[in-house]
């Protein structure tokens, strides 16, 4: 009895690639990501270019925009004086402000490089008795002068921070309530003047 033998299998066989054809392919292979890198590199530089233009065009606007001017005071100070008093007691300032505008102002505010604290103060008298009391602001109705003098309102300026004497000139900048600031010269004078 003869027993029945399957034909032996062997791997199919595929007639070989030209040599020509397969560095082709490889050249594909090869320069696809050299492609890709070359496309995101001219990207790249697209994106850095117009980053950098933006950032150009935004200093030159930066340099040339026009810078905000602070608003101008209508008021006008005069007759202005600070009676010094020696052995670092607290001086007092006097003036004169004259609010030229069509609306109502307020001094709310008032500061001195030459001194460290400077307070609007105001005097009370009540019979015989005198006393000071400190007032956030001032009122400045238009087309009127409001006169900080002795015995009434008067700025109070303690602990000076440089040696002054009668004679010196101390500045002021007075601050309204429309947001304008104006600096003023004011000269010291000796404890015995009254007005």
């Amino acid at each position: 009895m003869h027993r029945f033998r399957p034909p032996a299998l062997s791997a199919p066989s595929f007639p070989p690639v030209p040599a020509s054809r397969a560095h082709a392919g490889a050249g594909r292979r090869a320069a696809l990501p050299a492609a890709r890198r070359r496309l995101l590199a001219a990207l790249l530089f697209s994106v850095g270019s117009i980053g950098l233009a933006h950032a150009a065009e935004t200093a030159r606007s930066a340099v040339h925009a026009p810078e905000r001017a602070a608003p101008q005071s209508p008021v006008r100070v005069s007759h202005a004086w600070i009676r010094w008093l020696p052995s670092q007691l607290p001086a007092a300032g006097y003036m004169v402000l004259e609010n030229t505008g069509e609306r109502p102002l307020d001094l709310i505010g008032v500061a001195s490089p030459d001194y460290a604290d400077v307070m609007l103060h105001r005097t009370l008298r009540n019979g015989a008795t005198t006393t000071m009391e400190m007032t956030p602001t001032l009122a400045l109705p238009p087309h009127e002068k409001v006169a900080i003098a002795p015995g009434g309102y008067h700025l109070m300026l303690e602990k000076p921070t440089r040696a002054l004497a009668p004679g010196a000139t101390v500045q002021l900048e007075l601050r309204f309530s429309d947001g304008a600031a104006m600096r003023t010269a004011v000269p010291v004078s000796a404890p015995t003047r009254t007005q």
